[in-house]
Parts: C-alpha cells; sequence; structure tokens
C-alpha cells in the first residue's frame, strides 16, 4: 500500500523531531523530558527513519482493526493470537527481525475536527506530550524503519483519526531516505500535495526506487558505507552511512536537504543544506555552490566554482576553495579560509578566526571585531617566516580608508574592512 500524502507529513514530522529533539520540544511549549526521566532523551539528534512497506501494512491493518473492533489498544486478541502484540503483527506482515531487532509502537485516536493534516499534528502533539512512553519511542536511539498508517472511520459513534506508527530495525539495514516535493507555500517544510512522484532515486551498484505518489523513498545499504546516490539520471551526491540512516531531501528540484555527510559530484543540482542539529560536513563541487549549514557543527567546503557557504548555530569550519566565494560564520565561534579567489568572509558572532596563506588572492573581512575576540590566522609562507607578530604588522599592514589592509604582495591582500587602528592587532594573529 502506498503511503498516502498525510502519512509523508506524518513522517515528515516525526524526522523533523528527530533531527532537533530540543527544537521540537519548544515547538510544543515544553522541555524534551518534561514529565519522564531527568535525560531519558538526549537533544542530540537521532537518525531519521525510513518508510517500510512491511510495517506500514501491519501499522495500517491494526488501525483498520482497532476501529472495527472499537477497541483502543496494543494488543488483538489473546495470548493464542498470532497479531497479539506490535511485534507479532509486524512479523506476520512481512518484517524480519534478525541479528540485533526491536521494535515499538504508538497508537493514538482523535475526533476529527478539521483536516486529516490537523488530525496528523494533533497525533504527533499528543505523543510528544505523553509521559507513558511515546516520547520515548519517537525518539529511540536504535529505530530506523517506520511504518505510520492513518486510518479514519466511525469508533463508537464518532468520526475519528486513528494514527498508528510502527518502529523496528533488523541488523545493519541502513538507508537513504527522503522526500521529492516542491514547495508550493514557501514555507521550508514538506506538505501535503507538494510531493514529487516518479523521481528516479538510485544508489549506484546497490538499490534503487522511485518516489512514491507522497513524494517519498528509501533506499537499502549497509551501515557504515559510503554510497554514490544517483537523483532522477543526472545528479550524483556522495552520502556518508558512518552513522546512521541519512535523509536526502530533493527540494525544488534545485537543493537538497540532508541529515548527513554529503558531497555533490556532478549533475544540475547545485546547492546543499544541512538539517537538525547534528555535526554535518557538506562539500561542493566545481560549479557555483551553495552550502547551507545547520544548528549543529558544520565543516563545509565550496571546492571550485564561484560558491556562497553560510554557517549556522554552531562552532563552524568554512572553506572557499577555488573562485570568488562568499563565506558567512553566523552564530557560533567559526573558522574561514577564503583559499584562492577574491573572496567575501563574514564571521558573524561569536570569536571566529579568518585564515588568509598564500595565493589566497584578495580577500575582505568584513566584520573583524577585536572586542568579539576575532583574530587572524596568517601562514608565515607569505613572508618566509623570521618574523614576530609585531614585525608582521609594521611591515604588511597600513590603515586605509577602506580599513586595515595587509598586502603581502604578488596578489596576496587581506583587508579588514572598516577596522581603523593596527593597535591591538598583532595581539590577534596566529602565525600557521
Amino acid at each position: 500500500m502506498a503511503i498516502t500524502a498525510a502519512e509523508q507529513y506524518a513522517i515528515e514530522l516525526l524526522n523533523r523531531a528527530r533531527l532537533d529533539p530540543a527544537g521540537e520540544a519548544r515547538r510544543h511549549g515544553m522541555g524534551l523530558n518534561d514529565g519522564i526521566g531527568a535525560g531519558s532523551i538526549s537533544t542530540q539528534a537521532k537518525q531519521v527513519l525510513a518508510p517500510n512497506a512491511l510495517l506500514d501494512k501491519a501499522a495500517t491493518q491494526h488501525g483498520q482493526w482497532m476501529i472495527d473492533a472499537d477497541t483502543f489498544s496494543h494488543y488483538q486478541g489473546g495470548l493464542g493470537s498470532r497479531y497479539y502484540d506490535p511485534g507479532d503483527r509486524m512479523a506476520v506482515a512481512g518484517y524480519t527481525f534478525a541479528n540485533g531487532w526491536g521494535w515499538a509502537e504508538n497508537i493514538a485516536l482523535v475526533s476529527i475536527t478539521s483536516s486529516l493534516e490537523a488530525a496528523i499534528r494533533n497525533h504527533h502533539a499528543g505523543w510528544m506530550h505523553s509521559t507513558s512512553g511515546h516520547r520515548e519511542a519517537m525518539f529511540g536511539e536504535n529505530s530506523r524503519e517506520i511504518g505510520y498508517a492513518q486510518v479514519t472511520g466511525n469508533y463508537q459513534g464518532y468520526n475519528v483519526s486513528v494514527g498508528v506508527q510502527n518502529y523496528a530495525y533488523s541488523g545493519s539495514r541502513t538507508f537513504v531516505t527522503g522526500v521529492a516535493y516542491t514547495d508550493r507555500d514557501k514555507d521550508d517544510f514538506y506538505s501535503i500535495g507538494e510531493g514529487r512522484s516518479g523521481l528516479s532515486m538510485k544508489i549506484i551498484g546497490g538499490d534503487d526506487a522511485k518516489t512514491q505518489s507522497a513524494g517519498g523513498y528509501a533506499l537499502q545499504a549497509k551501515w557504515g558505507q559510503e554510497v554514490t546516490v544517483e537523483i532522477g539520471g543526472g545528479t550524483r551526491v556522495k552520502v556518508d552511512l558512518d552513522k546512521g540512516n541519512v535523509k536526502l531531501d530533493v527540494v525544488n528540484n534545485a537543493l537538497l536537504k540532508v541529515s548527513g555527510d554529503v558531497e555533490l559530484l556532478s549533475g544540475p543540482i547545485k546547492h546543499l543544506q544541512a538539517l537538525g542539529v547534528g555535526a554535518i560536513d557538506l562539500t561542493g563541487n566545481d560549479l557555483g555552490n551553495r552550502l547551507t549549514g545547520s544548528a549543529g557543527r558544520n565543516d563545509l567546503s565550496g571546492g571550485g566554482g564561484s560558491d556562497t557557504l553560510a554557517g549556522a548555530g554552531g562552532n563552524d569550519t568554512l572553506r572557499g576553495g577555488d573562485g570568488a566565494d562568499i563565506l558567512g560564520g553566523s552564530d557560533g565561534n567559526d573558522r574561514l579560509n577564503g583559499n584562492a579567489g577574491a573572496d567575501q568572509l563574514s564571521g558573524g558572532k561569536g570569536a571566529d578566526v579568518f585564515v588568509f596563506e598564500n595565493a589566497s588572492g584578495a580577500d575582505i573581512v568584513t566584520d573583524f571585531t577585536m572586542g568579539q575576540g576575532d583574530r587572524l590566522a596568517l601562514s608565515e609562507s607569505l613572508w618566509g617566516g623570521g618574523l614576530t607578530d609585531r614585525q608582521v604588522i609594521a611591515r604588511y599592514a597600513e590603515v586605509t580608508s577602506r580599513g586595515v589592509l595587509f598586502d603581502f604582495g604578488d596578489g596576496d591582500t587581506l583587508l579588514l574592512q572598516g577596522v581603523r587602528s593596527l593597535n591591538g592587532l598583532a595581539d590577534r594573529i596566529d602565525v600557521l
């Protein structure tokens, strides 16, 4: 049975929560561990869940059974029933548990007062606020696959939506998974009706699939592999599965939103955005890439081309590579290196380090702030070594109308835009 758009939306809500547990709790006006044991759920990102057709079958069967039987329960019949507990039902549906496995289940029931989308959000909120194990199941660190069913019907005289989440993991099965969609409402998130079906997704030398009617897909691999994924027969990216499942969303056929380390290899899609709060590395190719970090620690490398690199909340490392690049650190204590080309570097908040090496070209730092703890990391290859920090300032730096300009010759210049004095600058230099 194909996943409906409402069920895909539910999976997206769940994976958003898993990628930023504390952030999801804040969305619901609560603390992550409110009402449960302190530290029960860590704030660290959890691997995303891949949809599984067999788990979906088990979830749908149980949701329909609850409506037909007018019974709200995890259990069907007595101990002798082959459908007795959730694990039994998953196995009967054909899911294989082997070589290290586990399962969990959440169920919910709400009256339908408006839309199916609203009912999905109510299920999600109810499980988030639950103190009876549902929240812990949502953030289970071992879970890798999900079967989600939304079943509607008459329950004890009321028009209701029943939600069933079947979580599982088995052996070393690991997935590249996600959704392809066109963000028509421009809310930066998947919405019902935005899914793109029929897009070819393929691991080179491995699994392949087409996105379903609601846009979702899952490609099976093994834990720890580094795989090359081909998207739509054109774009190729390298995906690292060293930390488990990786989300690879195709947005507007122009942007890949990812939850793991990804490198652009070839093809028309040239922009990457990291999701959640995990430590994620993004690497560009020879095109003009846009790499956008997450709230975690990111390592962004532009490669060739004139790239735009944007950090976010973590302590990020940004490397422009060749080309005239624009680097923005945003929050955190960031390290920015334009590499070759005429680059523009902006650290944002935090104590940032601006790196300048031989053959770096003509770079501009837009917001060097000594009071914020910013520093310069200068390669001694620029002057051949043998100088103190103060001698470097005296020989190569001067105050100009645009700011402090370092001129090391051979086209290597570094402008600290808006800085009006050399005082104290020697104390802000680290020699590489």
